[in-house]
């Protein structure tokens, strides 16, 4: 999988622009506030629909511009698509080749892309709603039926967590259920997909520390259930759970088990990488997981997502951009800094200057 060409027409602090990739190492440098995050920020936008900073839509729009306009022609499977999107103050509209997607679920895993930014240590050190939002991102372009159950899981728990603010408990069996059978999907895919991680960034963090440090991921459920619990057994645990505490939740008011209260701890020689970690530890585990799941598409689907790597050379030290660079040679990159010289990369990668909102051929200084 790999992007031919991004388009873009008032988007954020660009006019009308064309940029065509190379299926390699493409480096987009330039001074800060230029436009080099937000031209990841088109690229991210037609693969998931949406951006990944917590913006307004309308504020997307280029100052003057009635519109924003952002399609990606890619490669997949062999296949030539085009990902579009089209926002107006009033709304936006999606489309895959010349169709109009109405849901974001529909585009969602279609154009895969892997995202590293400097707040994705956020991921080590925020809380937990951060990691959830990492494995629900992973697997729900890993599977769409993930991200189906999700989406019904955070609607049935809306209604539910009204009925509880109201007092009103007569139909909570009713709410339960559906919790139940969308959130024992969300858990079951969840402990499968995190036990896949662990086995496979143990050798990648080992490379990086040089075995001088021991990794270890644990899934924090709020039902607790065994790994080898299929997802009836699971939906039959959480209707045990919740019977157990609903005279709890009707009291507190709050729905207080399902997957919404989960969390992922990493630990760095048995301590909690959260609490002990360095920034540089940090910076190996996030490492570790971006590559890991670059892998886990693969695996899943024959083909390499996308990596779009921001203001990595202020976030990874020599060493380590090192190691990424030699881990992602089989794959397409996009990577923004400020000086392409300092990265170091060895062997071939493309060069695009960007200034005020421009994107020209460059040469890496």
């Amino acid at each position: 999988m790999y992007i031919n060409s991004v388009n873009i027409e008032g988007f954020r602090n660009y006019g009308l622009q064309n940029v065509e990739l190379d299926p390699g190492i493409n480096v987009f440098y330039g001074n800060n506030a230029q436009g080099k995050t937000n031209f990841l920020e088109a690229v991210y936008l037609c693969a998931m629909g949406k951006s990944f900073k917590f913006l307004k839509e309308k504020n997307l729009i280029n100052f003057g511009n009635d519109f924003a306009r952002i399609s990606v022609d890619y490669t997949s499977d062999g296949i030539e698509r085009t990902n579009s999107v089209l926002i107006k103050p009033d709304g936006k509209q999606i489309k895959v080749n010349e169709t109009v997607i109405k849901k974001r679920l529909d585009l969602i895993g279609r154009l895969n892309v892997i995202l590293f930014t400097p707040q994705e240590l956020s991921i080590i050190k925020d809380g937990p709603a951060v990691r959830r939002k990492f494995i629900d991102l992973c697997a729900g372009q890993l599977r769409k039926k993930y991200l189906f159950a999700l989406s019904q899981y955070n609607k049935v728990l809306a209604q539910k967590s009204k009925l509880l603010k109201e007092g009103t408990n007569s139909s909570l069996y009713v709410w339960n259920e559906q919790l139940a059978e969308y959130g024992s999907t969300i858990m079951w895919y969840r402990a499968s997909l995190i036990n896949k991680i662990k086995e496979m960034i143990e050798p990648i963090y080992n490379e990086i520390t040089e075995k001088n440090e021991k990794l270890g991921i644990a899934y924090i459920k709020s039902i607790d259930f065994k790994d080898d619990f299929d997802q009836f057994r699971i939906k039959q645990k959480y209707m045990y759970d919740i019977q157990n505490i609903c005279d709890r939740e009707k009291q507190e008011q709050t729905c207080l088990i399902g997957p919404h209260r989960d969390d992922i701890m990493f630990y760095i020689n048995s301590k909690n990488a959260r609490e002990f970690a360095s920034q540089g530890q940090q910076r190996s585990i996030v490492l570790s997981l971006k590559l890991v799941e670059a892998e886990l598409f693969k695996e899943q689907t024959g083909e390499y997502p996308v990596m779009l790597l921001d203001d990595i050379a202020s976030e990874l030290d020599i060493e380590r951009r090192k190691f990424l660079f030699n881990k992602i040679k089989d794959k397409q990159v996009i990577i923004t800094c400020t000086d392409g010289d300092k990265l170091n990369i060895e062997g071939k990668a493309s060069y695009f200057y960007v200034e005020n909102g421009k994107i020209s051929c460059g040469n890496g200084r």
